[in-house]
């Protein structure tokens, strides 16, 4: 049933995300230009504009998490903004990728404790450790060349989504192109790591027909 409701941005809003309990705002949500921190009163919601400040730069934020005890946006310019919760406004930008930071996922239950999986219109698939420093970089189209037999057609490889499995052993990793992969061994040697397409669809043409 419904707990409380209040209207959103007049804006479009691209992410909802819950922070932690012990914080005074419960929710986050970001879009077009805009953050906002949001709590609960008995049946109605509530919220705060976020601020860009002298640390940031107003723009649109595709996505969030809490890391380390660190609420994080992506965004499209490819930063990471790091938010003070209780300030409502940017605290430190990271120069996390070349283009736009279309997804951000945490998992607290690796073998190397909490991490944070970033994925970009560039390209690139990045794991995170709960400091925010790189662990690992994966290049998709470079990856894809180096799948056995090369066969594989990848029309782009900017990446919409990632998932971090709760042993954070593996990462899928959906593209614009259509395609999702499977990365192993995310957090072993490099030597040890493969990359696996699951399945593709069809990309910039349309489907006429199918028969057997």
């Amino acid at each position: 049933f419904l707990l409380a409701r209040a209207d959103g941005d007049p804006r479009n809003t691209f992410f909802c995300c819950w922070t932690l309990p012990r914080w005074k705002y419960c929710l986050v949500s970001g879009g077009v230009n805009h953050m906002r921190f949001w709590s609960v009163n008995n049946r109605q919601l509530s919220s705060r504009q976020g601020r860009f400040g002298l640390h940031g730069k107003r723009q649109s934020l595709l996505c969030a998490a809490v890391i380390g005890g660190k609420l994080v946006t992506g965004c499209v310019t490819g930063h990471i903004y790091v938010w003070n919760h209780s300030g409502l406004e940017v605290s430190k930008p990271i120069r996390a990728h070349d283009r736009t930071v279309n997804c951000l996922v945490v998992r607290d239950t690796t073998s190397a404790g909490e991490v944070l999986v970033s994925g970009s219109k560039d390209g690139l698939v990045k794991i995170w450790s709960n400091t925010l420093e790189v662990r690992r970089v994966f290049n998709i189209d470079q990856m894809v060349t180096e799948m056995p037999g090369g066969s594989v057609y990848c029309p782009t490889a900017a990446v919409s989504s990632v998932a971090i499995n709760a042993h954070g052993s593996s990462v899928l990793v959906g593209t614009r192109g259509s395609q999702i992969f499977e990365i192993t061994n995310v957090l072993a040697a490099s030597e040890i790591t493969k990359m696996n397409l699951l399945t593709q669809g069809h990309f910039a043409d349309e489907l006429w027909s199918v028969a057997m």
